[in-house]
C-alpha cells in the first residue's frame, strides 16, 4: 500500500479518483488539504504516515503559490516527494516545480486515474515523472 498526503482545492477530483486510486492502485489518501494555508502544518501532523505529496500547483488569489508551498514542505522533510498537478499542461510551471525540487508534475484529469497511479508509483519507486504531454512523459 502506498500512502499520500493530498493539497487541492478541487473536492470533485479529489472524491473522483480516490477510490479507483485505493481499490485498483492500492493508493491511500490519509489525509486531504483544501486551504493551502494549513498544508504544512497538517502534512506534519500526518508526516509519519506517508513521503508522497499530491498537490494543486495552481493557488491563485490565495496567501501562497503552489511553489512557495512546495519550499515550505521541503524545509519540514527534505527527502519528501510532491508530485505537482494543474488542470493544463504548462510546460514552464513543470520546468519552475521542478527546478523547485518538486518529483514529478501531471496533468489533473479524472478521466484517466490510471495516469496519475502510475505517477504515484513511479515517484513511490524513485522515479521522477514529468508529464510533457497528454499521452507523453519522461523521467
Amino acid at each position: 500500500m502506498i500512502y499520500i498526503f493530498v493539497i487541492a482545492k478541487n473536492d470533485y477530483f479529489i472524491k473522483t479518483i480516490q477510490a479507483p486510486l485505493l481499490s485498483d492502485h492500492q493508493i491511500k489518501i490519509v489525509k486531504i488539504c483544501r486551504q493551502i494555508e494549513h498544508a504544512v502544518n497538517m502534512y506534519r501532523e500526518h508526516e509519519y504516515r506517508t513521503g508522497i505529496v499530491l498537490m494543486d500547483i495552481n493557488w491563485n488569489r490565495h496567501t501562497l503559490s503552489g511553489i512557495q508551498l512546495l519550499q515550505q514542505l521541503l524545509e519540514c522533510n527534505p527527502a519528501l516527494r510532491v508530485i505537482g498537478f494543474t488542470n493544463s499542461y504548462e510546460w514552464d510551471i513543470a520546468k519552475k516545480w521542478k527546478d523547485a525540487g518538486g518529483w514529478a508534475y501531471v496533468y489533473r484529469t479524472i478521466e484517466d486515474v490510471n495516469e496519475i497511479a502510475a505517477c504515484i508509483k513511479k515517484v513511490h519507486n524513485g522515479e521522477h515523472y514529468f508529464a510533457e504531454k497528454k499521452d507523453a512523459a519522461k523521467s
